[in-house]
This record gives structure tokens, C-alpha cells and sequence, in this order.
């Protein structure tokens, strides 16, 4: 009995319907034409020239992404620190850019750029990155100062490319069978003008030929019928001689 006591009693599930409802917001990064190339977790310092002496300043904490353009190829990159996703470095990444060993440290890179625009302003910056080990700090120099705005490996891009090139010949096969279609009629088609001119011609030919036998036939039976009056003609006159010589008997 004590036991039962002891337990606390059994609350119902209660479900409370929210008295506002808010429609999902859609968040614009400017990243939504760009590729990653690359994208890890690190720390970012700033040399700040403007305290006595200069020193290395922390600039935040987070994610520092590699994103290349998909309209114009250029490779640009951005961080954002934890959880207020400020950004803490944004500028393009140039192919005069080098990454410098800082102190030997190989998780650590150092470099200098002309124009960042982490705070809206374009400023000269000399900046210093740290990942937590040597092989992220070594890919990440790979992709920094790679010529390419691809990474190599990348599938998707290679099947869009073998695609694109089996389209092309699928292409480039259609048209010759066109051509080659186009050849063939074309060859039949002169053949059978060929074969009609040539039935033409030998028509003419026979046209002509009977023309000419025709016309030789005409001039050969043309002195026939002149003797044939003639001797129409002689018989009359006979005739008329012999009715003449019977009158005067």
C-alpha cells in the first residue's frame, strides 16, 4: 500500500493548440547560385594594425565554405560564426592568392586579400584560418589555390558531361543520316531525270526517223501519180481522136 502511495498520479496528455500560427520564412543566403567546394568547421583571425602593438584578433567561429559561381565560374569565400551566422569573411578568392604556412603549424593558413566585404565595407584584411587537423588544412589549400571551380571526383558534374557528350553524338549521327537520306534521294532523283531525258531523246529519234521515211515515201510516189496523169491525159486525147475519125465516117 505504501508503495502505491508513493507514486505520483498519471497526468493525461494534454495538447495545447498555438493561439498564432507563422508561415515558414524562406532565408536568402545569396549562395543559392554557387556550388560548395569546400566546407568545414574553423577558427578565423584578423591582424588588427589599429591597437599598439598590432596583434592577432580572434574574428569568430564556425562554418568557412569554398562556393564557386554557377554563371560566371568565379570562386568566392564565405564564413559565418555559430549560431548568430554573422558573417566574419567574405571576399574573392583570386588566382595571385597564396596560403602561407603560419609558424609552421600545419593546421594553420595565412593570406592577405585586397577587398573583403565581412562587414559591408570593402577593406585590405590579413587573415589567418586554423582547423582542428592537418588534413582538412591541406584540402582546404587544395581548393583555395586550385585553378578549377570544380573539385575533382565530383560524379554529378561528370555525368552531366557525359551526357552532354552522348547528346552530341546522338546529334552529329541524325544529321549524317540526314545527309546521307538527303544524298540518296537526291542521287534517285537525277537517275530518273537521267532515264527520262534519255526515253525523250529516243522518242525524238523515232519521231524524226518516221518524219523522214514518210516524207521519202511522198517523194517517191510525187513522179508516179505525174505519169499517171499523163497517161490519163494521152488516153483522153486517143479517145478523143478516135470519136473524131468515127464522125466523119
Amino acid at each position: 500500500m505504501s508503495d502505491s502511495k508513493d507514486e505520483p498520479p498519471q497526468s493525461p496528455d494534454v495538447h495545447f493548440e498555438p493561439l498564432v500560427t507563422l508561415a515558414p520564412v524562406e532565408v536568402i543566403t545569396n549562395e543559392e547560385n554557387e556550388t560548395i567546394l569546400f566546407c568545414e568547421r574553423a577558427k578565423l583571425y584578423r591582424f588588427d594594425k589599429s591597437t599598439d602593438p598590432p596583434e592577432w584578433k580572434e574574428r569568430g567561429t564556425g562554418e568557412v565554405k569554398l562556393l564557386s559561381s554557377n554563371e560566371g565560374g568565379k570562386k568566392r569565400i564565405v564564413m559565418r560564426r555559430d549560431k548568430t551566422l554573422k558573417i566574419c569573411c567574405n571576399h574573392i578568392v583570386t588566382s595571385d592568392m597564396k596560403l602561407l604556412s603560419h609558424m609552421g603549424n600545419e593546421k594553420a593558413w595565412l593570406w592577405t586579400t585586397p577587398a573583403d566585404y565581412a562587414d559591408e565595407v570593402s577593406k585590405p584584411e590579413n587573415l589567418a584560418i586554423r582547423f582542428k587537423d592537418a588534413t582538412i588544412a591541406c584540402r582546404f589549400k587544395d581548393v583555395f589555390e586550385a585553378d578549377e571551380t570544380v573539385v575533382p571526383g565530383n560524379d554529378e558534374s561528370q555525368d552531366v558531361t557525359e551526357k552532354l557528350e552522348g547528346l552530341s553524338v546522338g546529334e552529329t549521327k541524325e544529321s549524317d543520316q540526314c545527309d546521307n537520306d538527303d544524298n540518296a534521294k537526291d542521287t534517285s532523283n537525277n537517275k530518273a531525270t537521267n532515264e527520262s531525258g534519255i526515253k525523250e531523246s529516243a522518242n525524238k529519234t523515232g519521231n524524226d526517223e518516221a518524219t523522214d521515211k514518210n516524207q521519202s515515201e511522198a517523194e517517191e510516189k510525187t513522179p508516179v501519180e505525174g505519169q499517171t496523169n499523163e497517161e490519163n491525159v494521152a488516153k483522153g486525147e486517143n479517145s478523143t481522136a478516135e470519136a473524131t475519125t468515127t464522125a466523119e465516117n
